[in-house]
């Protein structure tokens, strides 16, 4: 998310990286074995399909609404024997994230990283209260303060902007070459009614494992220092995590007023007031992470704990259908396009400029004209 203090989330993100160790659990040789699987290296092509589809990999997020959701329908699939490409990051890290409203604040939660960029998409009617809201509920003098802090134990990092590992289902694509192949000028209309059915937004990063996380509300008057507060509030949640793991996660617990440490007052109103909310692992133990945490080693009970680099869900499609759908959005929504991952080379162009002839160019370019001219005959005359 951004650092920026002037946007409309202002977030900060100030991880505190160890090695992932988990009491209690199984060690690698143990694990090898009994047959178990702990490495995202070690799953096979039919396991990835299974987290793909029980995890949503496979499907587009909604973002028109108070907080983001899956579709129901599948737009994404591994190509037969293939596994994603993917990246190894087993760590354990916190992170703090300030938000102002109670609609960024549910998008923190449900994992994303880049609030005020998911809030746009072609096709996508979204309310402009909430874009309004986000604008300027930062700058009242009274305001709500969302902190979320986020105990991140990740496994690993897969990429979905792969086309040789990755495509769009048949059907999608199906219901996609129907509706460019009917008058045009239904096409938005039915564009809209086919993003309303798959989803908004895909990401085309995704981190699974499990994750422990807490939302501090804040009601404060006047200029609100994010980082300070964050600080503040993110010292509070290793407090909490000390306190029910005995184990140190954080360089130093002072905070507060200067260099402060917490007095037992503090210390006691932490522990009673700091609950933690989880993603994967076994949800029932998310108040006991000693128990809760050797339950997110095993590669079933992973679940998206991060979902980065969105693109536009017509994004997946090949080169041409992309073109064709881009001639449909209107300049106003131009704006929020982006290139898309899944097709390095191909450089989105929305108003394509016509190619000019020689005598045109001359037209255009009048001022120029007879410089271009002199230079030509001086080359030919140099030859």
């Amino acid at each position: 998310m951004a650092e920026s203090s002037d946007r409309n989330h202002p977030a900060f993100s100030t991880p505190q990286q160890q090695e992932l160790k988990i009491p209690g659990g199984t060690s690698q040789g143990a694990a090898a074995a009994a047959g178990e699987i702990f490495k995202a290296t070690q799953l096979t092509s039919e396991q990835w399909q299974i987290l793909f589809e029980t995890r949503h990999l496979n499907k587009a997020l909604f973002i028109d609404a108070d907080k983001p959701k899956y579709s129901f329908e599948p737009v994404l699939q591994l190509r037969r024997g293939m596994l994603p490409k993917l990246k190894v990051d087993e760590r354990s890290e916190i992170e703090a994230h300030l938000t102002y409203t109670e609609r960024s604040k549910l998008f923190v939660e449900n994992h994303f990283t880049e609030v005020e960029a998911s809030f746009q998409c072609p096709f996508v009617a979204v309310s402009a209260s909430y874009e309004e809201n986000e604008k300027t509920a930062h700058r009242k003098e009274k305001r709500t303060v969302n902190t979320t802090c986020k105990w991140n134990f990740s496994r690993v990092i897969v990429k979905l902007d792969d086309p040789t590992t990755i495509e769009p289902t048949p059907e999608f694509v199906r219901e996609v070459d129907k509706i460019l192949t009917s008058p045009s000028h239904k096409q938005y209309a039915e564009f809209e009614k086919l993003f309303m059915k798959y989803g908004h937004k895909i990401p085309t990063e995704i981190t699974l494992s499990g994750q422990l996380y807490h939302t501090d509300v804040t009601e404060r008057v006047a200029k609100v220092n994010e980082k300070g507060h964050a600080q503040q509030v993110k010292g509070k949640f290793e407090v909490r995590i000390n306190d029910v793991w005995g184990m140190k996660v954080g360089k130093g617990l002072g905070y507060g007023r200067g260099n402060e440490s917490l007095n037992r007052e503090e210390n006691i109103y932490q522990k009673s007031s700091i609950t933690f909310k989880a993603t994967g692992g076994n949800v029932l133990l998310c108040q006991d992470p000693a128990k809760w945490i050797p339950t997110v080693e095993h590669w079933q009970n992973w679940d998206v704990i991060k979902n980065e680099n969105f693109i536009p869900l017509y994004k997946i499609l090949d080169e041409e259908q992309q073109r064709q759908i881009e001639l449909l959005i209107p300049p106003s929504e131009s704006k929020n396009v982006q290139k898309s991952p899944l097709r390095d080379s191909y450089s989105v162009t929305l108003q394509p400029t016509p190619t000019l002839s020689l005598t045109d160019r001359l037209q255009v370019h009048s001022s120029f004209g007879l410089i271009e001219i002199l230079l030509a005959v001086l080359l030919l005359l140099k030859k």
